[in-house]
């Protein structure tokens, strides 16, 4: 008998019908039979993950076929495909779905001395901030009705495949140690494809001998930072574990907010939303979403209208550039100091607490650039643990005024005649 310590997490990970064993295609994985929200597990058969599926064999399709696939989204770039080629959808009735999340690879900088750990961190908080759209609409294609079974797949099925992998377990409410797991497989499936390259492809082999080791690496700890970044900067107010939020909502004397989804226009604004109307629910109060999207919508005095009479204005939303392009001197603009001025409160969250700031920071490279103009004389940036320490630290740097940091968990800047921090606040300079 074995006495052995049993490890449930490794048991899920490692069951025989996860690896869709191939001859030219060594990452592919069934995602089924992970424990998910409210008792469900997810099912077999129905969602895989992959690397180049290009490679197959007339073997390799014959045993994908027997899968009965009827959706192959297929994340590399343009480039990549006309280099390498693409699923054989000629042989396999599928419909195959091109769908980049980034428009290139990443080039080795023989002078980068990162730790495989912090590139990773680096390289997949980059993808999510130039390609978070087309993750989101690479999770709607695989959601669409009829899609499934469906498998997506880069070329080693590591970093762009992984992190997709990643989202749309979390987004079914797989435990985080579940899906940093099922990452971690990726670390076999790359040695598999290095021992066929070193058989079948010698003269590629050579090559990939030189890749360095963070192109090759799949680091679980890595992952797990950059979807925690993902939960503070995507998650916004509307989380469950709103106790700040009641908090402030309780102080500020609100029975209905106004939401406005503006700094996330480009990104899904009617997730957010919905979720705003759940949150309300639990808090027992009213959310009025006002779709201010675009300039044309700022301009209308309506809306304007409609702000001015809030007692709580919230914006939400990770884009502070377009926040500030889409309401500085507007009517809605001057409405939002109205309410500022009358006692109401005006609430900034993530990147458009950022963009009520002046000076504002620049999430492209963490320099300073002016914002809404509503708070002066500090800076405030979210969630700064997904940044490198490189870019932060030139924001410090360059810093003529306060900078207010929140790295973790739930946290409130408030402004009411005085500052009070409430929550995980990194303060850089004296208020």
């Amino acid at each position: 008998m074995n006495s052995g310590t049993i490890d449930p997490v490794s048991d899920l990970v490692a069951d025989p019908r996860r690896r869709v064993e191939l001859d030219a295609v060594h990452n592919f994985r069934d995602l089924g039979g992970y424990p998910a929200r409210d008792g469900a597990v997810t099912r077999w058969g129905m969602l895989y993950r992959a690397d180049g599926l290009h490679r197959m064999t007339p073997a390799d399709v014959e045993t994908v076929r027997e899968l009965g696939l009827r959706t192959v989204v297929d994340l590399r770039s343009t480039g990549e495909i006309d280099r390498w080629g693409t699923f054989p959808h000629d042989r396999i009735d599928v419909e195959l779905v091109h769908h980049p999340v980034i428009d290139r690879t990443w080039d080795h900088d023989p002078d980068d001395d990162r730790s495989d750990h912090d590139f990773l961190v680096w390289a997949y908080t980059d993808m999510l901030a130039v390609g978070g759209a087309r993750f989101a609409r690479a999770i709607d294609e695989l959601a669409r009705p009829g899609a499934l079974p469906a498998v997506f797949h880069c070329a080693a099925g590591k970093d762009r495949t992984g992190l997709l992998a990643a989202l749309v377990l979390e987004s079914l409410g797989v435990p985080r140690s579940v899906v940093l797991a099922d990452y971690e497989l990726t670390v076999e499936g790359m040695q598999r494809l290095s021992s066929w390259l070193t058989t079948h492809h010698p003269e590629l082999a050579a090559g990939w001998a030189q890749v360095p080791s963070a192109f090759l690496a799949a680091v679980p700890s890595a992952l797990d930072e950059v979807l925690v970044g993902l939960h503070l900067q995507g998650g916004g107010p509307f989380v469950a574990n709103d106790e700040l939020d009641r908090r402030l909502l309780a102080e500020a004397g609100a029975s209905g907010i106004v939401m406005m989804p503006t700094a996330d226009a480009f990104e899904h604004p009617e997730r957010l939303v919905a979720a705003a109307m759940t949150w309300g629910e639990r808090l027992d109060l009213e959310v009025e979403a006002l779709m201010v999207l675009g300039r044309a919508d700022a301009l209308d005095e309506g809306a304007a209208g409609v702000v001015r009479r809030a007692k709580v204005v919230y914006l939400v939303g990770d884009q502070p550039l377009h926040l500030r392009s889409v309401l500085k001197d507007t009517p809605v603009w001057t409405a939002l100091g109205d309410v500022l001025a009358a006692g109401g409160v005006v609430v900034g969250v993530g990147g458009s607490g950022s963009a009520l700031c002046d000076p504002m920071v620049d999430p492209r490279g963490g320099a300073f650039t002016l914002g809404l103009g509503m708070v002066n004389g500090v800076a405030f940036v979210s969630a700064s643990e997904t940044w490198s320490l490189e870019r932060l630290h030139r924001t410090l740097k360059l810093a003529n005024t306060p900078v207010l940091c929140s790295p973790t968990g739930s946290a409130a800047i408030v402004r009411d005649g005085a500052w009070e921090h409430v929550g995980a606040i990194e303060l850089h300079g004296d208020l």
